[in-house]
């Protein structure tokens, strides 16, 4: 336990010295390298004009100046004031050090956009410099190096504010973006629950009512029928609830496995059929040339179709025997065509077109016609290869 507490102590101030030393801003760290490696330049073998002790202290302050001014830059400007008018009193004929740290100062100053002290410090900078040239005009830097050499450091600093604000700028808008994706995600979950509740009640709902009709009944054809309705009424709620998790799934953080069109297409398909089944009612299905790649909007329309047509075996059909459905895909060059072929027995001659069937095949380009052949009620929808008015249905 104590060692494990003295672990963690060690890490905080590891922690606490490596936050220190990198700053709170993204242009620290870049300047203080910069400080230490102007410091140790500085201070290089030969760099000192005299061997006199309180020179070496000033002109060793003066690197130490520079790697305070990346961490402190107000106070190492009021030492370095101090520090340049001593070295200015103390050794007129020699060049004063201290005006590098006074100036990285400034840099220090712009870069974190603090403008005030930053013109404070030019003030300052103004003014030492113009006491220098008045004491000893030979060695001190002029006016025009002055001006050379701040407008340089100016262009240094005005460079990491400006990065130092496009930096901030990029992350407050990856903030926005993803308060605003938890938003819509959000949302959609209680959309989603909405949903989910209005369709199971509304799936329910039906239920209860074709049950209760069917608790009326008598024939047992009549009951099949009504069994196969409230087959097929089961099928449609749950192909509902896959559409809306569906949906939630697809805006999720992380992948989730999907199904291709393809599978999507063939495995509605198998629970349309298998509805009806437990409903009563065995429907033959043929599939011909479906291919490896179909577009999710095409192979809705073409669910909507069959659904439909499964539908009105069911409540149309004289017996559960002899249906079929039949479904011929035909690729050419201009795309894809269908065709699509419903049977069930019947006992009337009457013809009738199934609506919702004929309106959705208009809508898409294509036709709907019904026939009658040896007791048998045909339905065959047609759709055409790539219709202009197929395309701006889909769309």
């Amino acid at each position: 336990m104590w060692g494990h507490r003295s672990y963690t102590g060690v890490r905080r101030i590891l922690k606490t010295i490596s936050q220190f030393l990198l700053g709170s801003q993204f242009v620290d760290a870049p300047l203080r390298v910069l400080a230490l490696v102007l410091a140790i330049s500085s201070v290089l073998p030969g760099a000192a004009e005299s061997r006199e002790p309180m020179y070496l202290v000033l002109f060793y302050l003066s690197s130490a100046l520079i790697i305070l001014a990346a961490f402190y830059p107000g106070r190492s400007v009021i030492v370095g004031v101090g520090l340049f008018v001593a070295h200015l009193v103390m050794y007129p004929e020699f060049l004063n050090p201290l005006q590098e740290g006074i100036e990285f100062a400034y840099v220090v100053l712009l870069a974190k956009g603090r403008w005030r002290l930053a013109l404070g410090v030019t003030a300052a900078a103004v003014g030492l410099t113009w006491v220098g040239q008045s004491i000893q005009p030979e060695v001190s830097a002029s006016f025009l190096e002055l001006t050379f050499s701040w407008g340089l450091s100016s262009v240094l600093a005005l460079t990491g504010l400006l990065l130092e604000h496009r930096i901030w700028q990029e992350i407050h808008r990856r903030e926005a973006v993803a308060i605003s994706h938890a938003q819509d995600i959000q949302r959609l979950r209680i959309q989603f629950a909405v949903d989910a509740h209005d369709t199971i009640s509304h799936g329910l709902a039906t239920q209860n009512a074709v049950m209760r009709v069917l608790k009326r009944e008598k024939t047992s054809s009549t009951i099949q029928h009504g069994l196969g309705e409230l087959a097929m009424l089961n099928e449609r709620v749950q192909q509902d609830l896959r559409a809306l998790l569906h949906r939630l799934i697809q805006v999720q953080a992380y992948p989730a496995p999907t199904l291709s069109p393809r599978q999507h297409f063939l495995q509605a398909l198998d629970s349309l059929i298998a509805a009806a089944d437990a409903g009563g009612y065995a429907i033959d299905l043929g599939l011909d040339n479906i291919p490896d790649e179909l577009d999710t909007v095409l192979s809705d329309q073409i669910l909507a179709i069959v659904r439909e047509l499964v539908t009105n075996i069911v409540k149309h059909s004289d017996g559960p025997d002899g249906c079929s459905i039949a479904i011929c895909f035909d690729k050419t060059l201009q795309g894809i065509g269908l065709k699509i072929t419903a049977e069930n027995p019947v006992s009337s001659d009457q013809l009738f077109l199934p609506y919702t069937v004929s309106a959705r095949a208009q809508r898409m380009g294509g036709t709907c016609r019904s026939t009658l052949h040896d007791a048998k009620f045909v339905v065959t929808v047609t759709i055409p290869p790539s219709s202009p008015e197929t395309e701006a249905s889909l769309t």
